[in-house]
């Protein structure tokens, strides 16, 4: 997260590429399935292409479009991990089916034109990306035993619809399919969880429980992932 000022002409730019992108990319009425983060294995790119391959062997990718939007996916220049995933995607048979994004200033267009976000981390305490699209009412997919948001989830009733088991594949592609394939259902999840997540991650409510840890109150804890 950055405070400084950012050149409202050089976001302009950016969220007219990004339109002209998506658009591109959603022809045919395709929706949406996005990754986030530094192009790096404790990220868990290669899963999250991986959860692409399962969909598409699965015969559930018409519809469907995967998104990484981050810095550092340079098959060309890094041979320790974006070269393996470039190899990956192109064995799988998914270039036709999964972008790579730079980093963007104007990341609420990627939010916007997202559907579902997966969270493919092997380890990552309390990611950003789940916070921010949980709060714009984007349903979110993780592994157990990976990250903080699995036990939010798990407070909202949604273990076994938004929960895989710990870096299983198979289990998360499952998981995304069944939900994007009722529109109601994901509708009603993404406004739980946007209700759920205001009240959870509001800084007024984080500093309200560092002020009650000052003073000794311990009814309030602030959860340690």
């Amino acid at each position: 997260v950055t405070f400084a000022d950012v050149d409202k002409n050089v976001v302009a730019h950016e969220e007219a590429q990004l339109r002209t992108i998506f658009k591109t990319l959603k022809k045919g009425s395709k929706r949406i399935v996005l990754g986030a983060g530094l192009i790096q294995l404790r990220k868990g790119v290669d899963l999250f292409i991986d959860c692409a391959a399962r969909v598409l062997e699965n015969g559930d990718m018409d519809d469907l479009h995967f998104v990484w939007v981050g810095k550092g996916y340079d098959p060309e220049g890094d041979v320790q991990y974006s070269a393996y995933l470039q190899d990956q995607i192109l064995r799988a048979g998914l270039q036709d089916h999964i972008t790579f994004i730079p980093e963007t200033s104007a990341i609420q267009v990627v939010y916007d034109e997202s559907s579902a976000v997966l969270i493919t981390s092997r380890l990552d305490p309390l990611p950003n990306v789940a916070i921010d699209a949980m709060s714009l009412g984007l349903p979110v997919f993780c592994f157990d035993k990976t990250t903080g948001i699995v036990d939010f989830l798990d407070e909202c009733g949604l273990r076994e619809t938004c929960v895989a088991r710990y870096l299983h594949v198979p289990d998360m592609a499952r998981q995304l399919v069944a939900l994007l394939s009722d529109e109601a259902r994901t509708s009603a999840i993404g406004e739980k969880l946007k209700s759920a997540s205001a009240l959870r991650f509001a800084m007024q409510t984080y500093m309200d429980g560092l002020e009650d840890i000052a003073r000794g109150d311990h009814a309030f804890e602030v959860p340690v992932f």
